[in-house]
């Protein structure tokens, strides 16, 4: 008979005869005790059992969503762990790179000092033109470019070339 029985809430099949004993539902967590003692209303009292009906429902729903929140509440945040370790090996790192990068292509500033300018390391595909437009937004300027580096600027540039950028 056990397999007949159906959730009153739910409607999982084959829970315990919750008329029988107290039960809570293993699909949804319900407590089907409420519906058992209104089964035990007389039947010729209807506007009594109608009137359970609703409250049973709200109490097992009540019931429900406090047990979840019982359920979520006694789990812990973990713990942030300790970073700084891995931080100031990455700091490190990186001063490394930039080391490294500095000495590879001159120098790292983005704008050219008015003064000295920085060294710029000539790529695949630049020509002076491509090298003033990239940093004077104008390829009109590549004639500054090439008499700052003491070059004619019909000469042909070679990739690992390093020149001087001024402003």
């Amino acid at each position: 008979m056990s397999d007949e029985i159906k959730c009153p809430v739910c409607g999982k099949v084959g829970i315990p005869d919750y008329h029988a004993e107290d039960i809570v539902c293993p699909q949804c967590g319900s407590d089907l005790s409420i519906f058992r003692v209104i089964d035990q209303i007389p039947d010729g009292d209807v506007k009594k059992r109608n009137v359970w009906m609703p409250i049973a429902a709200v109490a097992i729903l009540t019931t429900a969503v406090l047990g979840g929140i019982m359920l979520f509440q006694d789990r812990t945040v973990p713990a942030i762990e300790d970073r700084s370790s891995e931080i100031a090996c990455l700091q490190d790192s990186i001063k490394t790179l930039k080391a490294q990068l500095e000495t590879t292509t001159g120098s790292m500033s983005d704008t050219p000092s008015q003064s000295e300018g920085f060294k710029y390391v000539v790529r695949k595909g630049d020509s002076f033109w491509s090298i003033s437009k990239r940093f004077y937004h104008t390829g009109t300027r590549y004639e500054e470019v090439a008499a700052a580096n003491g070059l004619d600027s019909n000469c042909k540039l070679n990739v690992g070339d390093t020149i001087i950028i001024k402003q």
